[in-house]
């Protein structure tokens, strides 16, 4: 077995952390729009009581709202003379809730810190075979700023599956399912 050494970031799952992002600012809009929305009908005092019971803690707070004003109306009637359109609180809760993050409703934010999104060479092999081969594109690089032509394809076939040309930055780079030995 490889000896284990002190891990050394390689990479990034970068889609994991724009998914994680976009969901965490998707759910941030969702529950002001939710909660905003609700607000009109009911007070929104004790923000924490809603936390997994959104639905039933609305209704209760509607039903002891207006129950009393409107003592033969069903529930249903009296949100419709109020303007309130239960289609569209039942498709804010969806929208909230489809979003699988546990939420801090007193922060309006993600309860657990974001996840670390880094990739790691944990052992000795890994780590020499990442330095050698940010080395090898190094050296590339310095070619190049001698003014030296230099075509990457060849010099990226040249080492199968190590590395690859990222087309966003413009770089070549290594490859760190190579690294890591998980490239299929």
């Amino acid at each position: 077995m490889a000896k284990i050494a002190a891990p050394v970031i390689i990479g990034k799952h970068e889609q994991e952390q724009i998914n994680y992002t976009e969901n965490v600012e998707a759910k941030t809009k969702s529950f002001k729009t939710l909660f905003d929305y609700l607000a009109t009908f009911v007070p929104i005092d004790n923000i924490e009581s809603f936390e997994g019971k959104i639905n039933d803690e609305f209704y209760s707070r509607c039903y002891d709202k207006y129950h009393v004003l409107f003592p033969t109306l069903t529930l249903p009637k009296i949100l419709e003379l109020h303007n309130c359109q239960i289609h569209k609180v039942d498709a804010l809760i969806q929208s909230f809730e489809s979003i699988a993050l546990e939420w801090d409703f007193t922060k309006n934010q993600p309860i657990a810190a974001a996840p670390d999104f880094n990739i790691y060479a944990t052992t000795e092999k890994e780590i020499k075979l990442y330095k050698l081969l940010s080395e090898l594109i190094q050296a590339q690089e310095k070619v190049k700023e001698l003014g030296i032509q230099f075509n990457a394809a060849p010099f990226i076939q040249s080492f199968p599956f190590a590395m690859y040309y990222d087309f966003i930055t413009n770089q070549i780079k290594p490859n760190t399912a190579f690294i890591k030995g998980t490239i299929r």
